[in-house]
């Protein structure tokens, strides 16, 4: 048992009653470390290690396992916005419905499921938790093609996304074949061909 415990700390500091028993860890096990203070229980089926504070993007993340972060939230894990992240956004496959994500602050966005499975990548999170994230290339992407992104969002996250792809070029190539799938018409990498 110490070691389900061990593995899963070391993996997780917020985690979900389903992430426990991935770890072999049932409800039994789960009740008696909160009640010895080994864990704390915020809500229903949510947990931390004592003294940690809830990592969301990991619980969301978690919870809604068929969603990715995007929007904001993508461009607040890629550290590609200066704006405070006041909600949460995910996208989902069309179709996907949860009642319990308005109540959580979460704005949702739907995609058939080819464009939706895009560009998917597992980041850590600030707290060293795991997330489902789009990709630098396809938040940037999707922030340079929305029309509700103000122009200093997305001027922000192209200085951030050029200083990225500067230091790899191997992230343009992933970029073009993205655009190619996702924004055809998009002159994107016109505009950073001039910069680069």
């Amino acid at each position: 048992m110490k070691t389900q415990w061990a593995n899963l700390q070391a993996q997780h500091t917020t985690f979900t009653y389903k992430t426990a028993t991935d770890f072999g860890l049932d409800i039994n096990a789960l009740e008696k470390a909160t009640k010895n203070g080994e864990i704390e229980r915020l809500d229903r089926g949510i947990y931390v290690f004592p003294n940690v504070l809830e990592d969301r993007y990991a619980t969301f993340s978690q919870r809604f396992s068929k969603g990715v972060f995007s929007g904001l939230s993508a461009r607040d894990l890629h550290d590609m916005t200066e704006e405070a992240p006041f909600h949460y956004e995910m996208t989902f496959p069309k179709g996907y419905n949860n009642p319990n994500l308005a109540r959580l602050d979460i704005h949702t966005r739907h995609q058939v499921q080819n464009r939706f499975e895009l560009g998917i990548e597992t980041v850590k999170t600030p707290y060293g938790n795991t997330a489902r994230v789009y990709s630098p290339e396809r938040t940037m992407l999707d922030t340079w093609e929305r029309e509700d992104v103000s122009v200093e969002v997305r001027k922000y996250a192209y200085h951030a996304y050029l200083k990225l792809v500067r230091q790899n070029m191997y992230r343009l190539q992933q970029l073009i074949e993205l655009q190619q799938k996702l924004y055809p018409h998009s002159n994107f990498i016109k505009t950073l061909e001039v910069d680069l």
